[in-house]
């Protein structure tokens, strides 16, 4: 008796192993990432998960320990590799066909048809299974413990600036209103790309701004790119980190979230506002395939969940080719919703303190929504037109940069600053620095422009800024630009 439970309990412990590699395997890679509470539930259901499999197929089927064991293990392995096996076989063209999701699924499913209908008694199986997976889990946490020194992966500043902290400021003090276009490039690549003249160069010198037509942002890459100017420095970063991945989107976020020119104004007495896609995860959960992804989300999409959370696959079996799934409208009402609470933060009204407002829009970068009348009308080829949508959408950001202008330039004491995060990153242009070139302009009260150059990037905007009205003893950096090898 005392045996044949601890067979049993030996038995269900080694069905754990399966959901076990997947959560280490992700932790080794994630890391501190993964601490929030999604994650944590996402986790316990996937520890739960073959346990139910197993009761299911020993108490309510009947089946034997041995044959509910290897049932589980089959089905679980078709749970929880589905994903990561499929993008194996995509990477490979002897492969592709066996990528198909339907392919796959069947080819996996296999097994435990076989199981189930012949139910085998195939104890030495079960152990090198068990063998098999106990390997795998100890060599995830043997990983894990080897880079436990390490495991915090946020990059690093190159420097650690500190500005003399000011006194509290008094209603005389400037406004900044920091303004950023994700993924708007400069008037000379529009011209020479896409043969588009862009008239809010002009329109912006006519209003008295320095339009900086030459700029190239530090990085291509939104959390690097925003954290090194609101740093005020460059990063630190492995090859690696300068991928554009979802993890490292996500490192970068934290850089962002804790910078030296929010923390100075909120130090000074200002109102600081600020609307950004890398403060929420929310943001990224309501805007769905159109920007990165959640930690937690990233794992479900690399299980068997996938067929479920990918809002193409049905569709295509459904509904018309070109129309868009009801799921990812919704997206889009969110990017729209999204870019027009950007705009109400642009133009709130300031209270009785100084204000340092910076906002974030996802704008002209796609998904091009600003094609037709309606949402609905759009069909697959209008959200992801790289070369039309594009200049269709620098078309509807311009119109927002007249309408924020008019407004701001009422109060003249606001300084106003307008700028890409990067250049253009979709359309397969020739030089990859192409992706670095981007929209900049500055507008200071007393037209002063003396520091400020044509080809002056992100990095150098608060040195600039802070020099000039904040006495600050700020250096320009040399203006230097990483992208990744690949």
């Amino acid at each position: 008796m005392r045996s044949a439970r601890k067979k049993q309990f030996l038995c269900i412990a080694t069905l754990t192993f399966l959901p076990t590699i997947l959560i280490l395997h992700n932790l080794n890679y994630y890391r501190t990432l993964l601490f929030y509470k999604t994650s944590y539930v996402l986790f316990l259901i996937y520890l739960l998960f073959p346990l139910l499999l197993y009761l299911l197929f020993r108490k309510i089927l009947k089946m034997s320990a041995t044959v509910s064991s290897l049932l589980t293990i089959s089905l679980s392995v078709l749970f929880f590799f589905f994903g990561v096996i499929q993008d194996f076989l995509l990477k490979h063209s002897l492969t592709y066909y066996l990528s198909k999701t339907y392919v796959l699924f069947f080819i996996m499913l296999a097994p435990a048809v076989y199981l189930f209908i012949k139910k085998p008694e195939a104890k030495k199986l079960l152990k090198f299974l068990s063998a098999f997976l106990l390997f795998f889990c100890i060599s995830e946490v043997i990983l894990l413990l080897y880079k436990v020194k390490n495991f915090n992966e946020t990059p690093r500043l190159t420097e650690k600036v500190v500005l003399n902290k000011k006194q509290k400021t008094n209603s005389d003090s400037f406004n900044i209103y920091h303004i950023i276009f994700d993924g708007y490039t400069n008037s000379a690549t529009l011209q020479k790309e896409f043969g588009f003249y862009n008239s809010i160069d002009s329109f912006l010198r006519d209003h008295h701004f320095y339009v900086a037509g030459k700029t190239k942002s530090n990085y291509n890459f939104t959390p690097y790119s925003l954290a090194s100017t609101l740093q005020l420095c460059y990063l630190e970063l492995s090859v690696e980190q300068l991928e554009r991945t979802y993890k490292n989107y996500l490192s970068g976020n934290q850089l962002y979230r804790d910078n030296v020119v929010f923390n100075f104004f909120k130090e000074s007495g200002y109102e600081v506002h600020s609307f950004s896609i890398l403060e929420d995860y929310e943001h990224l959960n309501k805007l769905g395939t159109f920007v990165p992804k959640t930690p937690a989300f990233s794992i479900r999409s690399k299980t068997l969940e996938r067929i479920i959370l990918n809002p193409w696959l049905w569709h295509k079996l459904t509904a018309k080719k070109e129309s868009l799934p009801e799921s990812v409208k919704k997206s889009l009402r969110n990017y729209i919703q999204y870019n027009q609470k950007a705009l109400a933060n642009v133009l709130s009204e300031a209270g009785n303190q100084p204000v340092f407002n910076f906002t974030h829009f996802l704008l002209p970068h796609e998904p091009y929504v600003h094609r037709r009348a309606t949402l609905d009308s759009l069909i697959f080829t209008d959200v992801m037109d790289h070369r039309q949508g594009y200049i269709m959408q620098i078309q509807y950001v311009n119109g927002l940069i007249k309408n924020a202008v008019t407004e701001l330039q009422k109060n003249k004491k606001n300084i106003i600053i307008i700028q890409g995060d990067h250049g253009f990153r979709e359309y397969g242009f020739p030089s990859v620095l192409t992706q670095l070139e981007t929209f900049n302009a500055f507008y200071f009260p007393n037209q002063d422009y003396h520091l400020l150059y044509d080809s002056i990037s992100l990095v150098n905007t608060y040195r600039i800024v802070l020099k000039q009205y904040f006495q600050q003893e700020l250096s320009l950096l040399k203006d230097q630009y990483f992208i990744p090898s690949r």
